[in-house]
């Protein structure tokens, strides 16, 4: 399309956000879309359900884990990547979806059709007491309901033993919200500055310091890796210029930009326009550059 074109010759994160997209975009703020409640991988050619969500439409229509997506609504999936299946997986809720299907031990392909709902997915996947002493958290996005989620996930582990330290795992985490960001870096920094943003307009410019007066105090390590972004290196590089943990894995992704969607009144579409660069608490321009982790470990290899 000649506007994406146009958009691209800005930067990589401005683009014309289209009807269908404006799905993810709202995905990304709200943890919430119109879908089947699985998670897919791709494996060479083919398309493979790895966990399908309890309680969700995948789940009860009996798809496996394993299974092997063959059509989509007549549509081969041969090739493709998964971002195209999962844009083609969503849609409204109450509408259905035919899959065809192989799985291990079958002879002959299995026909599914699922209707879509309303899916709802944890920014706190998973949290537990490692040990006596050490508590885990996961954080997979910075949506509007993560701060919550994140203070009963601490208030949970407190509540199971005396936790005197804390893992915070960022792997993987694509962002989100910059409120959201700037909500949890809040509940572990007792001072000192978060992040701070400048764009061309002095209503982009910002500085945001931490001032909650009940911070969780315990010794904390912070993983990262080449997939943490936006928002993730924030809290990432909040938590580590501030002298408050440690950062261990790889060097993250280094998107540094904040994005604003504009909707357009011609047309049920928007564009999504970078607005302003983040800068870390010591003033380090994040874009391009990420945050070094003070440990580095190589990913490992293999599927997972």
């Amino acid at each position: 399309r000649f506007i994406d074109a146009m958009l691209e010759s800005l930067d990589p994160y401005t683009n014309y956000i289209t009807e269908s997209e404006i799905e993810d975009y709202r995905f990304m703020t709200t943890g919430q879309y119109g879908g089947i409640g699985a998670l897919i991988q791709q494996k060479g050619d083919s398309i493979i359900v790895k966990d399908p969500y309890e309680g969700f439409p995948a789940q009860k229509s009996d798809l496996r884990a394993g299974d092997v997506i063959l059509e989509i609504d007549g549509r081969s999936t041969v090739g493709k990547k998964t971002d195209d299946i999962s844009k083609i997986l969503k849609g409204q809720p109450k509408t259905p979806v035919r899959l065809i299907i192989s799985r291990l031990g079958e002879k002959k392909t299995i026909e599914k059709i699922i209707t879509r709902d309303e899916i709802k997915v944890k920014s706190v996947p998973y949290s537990a007491m490692l040990d006596e002493h050490t508590g885990y958290i996961r954080l997979s996005s910075f949506t509007e309901s993560a701060s919550r989620e994140l203070k009963e996930a601490l208030q949970e582990l407190k509540s199971k033993g005396k936790m005197e330290s804390l893992v915070f795992d960022l792997r993987g985490n694509p962002g989100g919200l910059l409120t959201a960001a700037i909500s949890i870096s809040d509940r572990f920094l007792p001072e000192g500055t978060i992040v701070s943003t400048k764009g061309r307009n002095p209503g982009d410019n910002s500085k945001e310091v931490a001032n909650y007066g009940q911070t969780w105090k315990v010794p904390m390590v912070v993983l990262i890796d080449r997939n943490s972004a936006s928002a993730s290196e924030i809290l990432a590089a909040a938590i580590q210029e501030n002298g408050r943990g440690v950062i261990v894995g790889e060097r993250s992704y280094g998107k540094g930009t904040v994005q604003t969607l504009f909707p357009l009144q011609s047309a049920p579409a928007g564009l999504r326009l970078t607005t302003a660069k983040f800068y870390s608490p010591d003033g380090r321009e994040m874009a391009g550059a990420g945050v070094t982790p003070d440990l580095k470990v190589d990913p490992a290899i293999g599927d997972d």
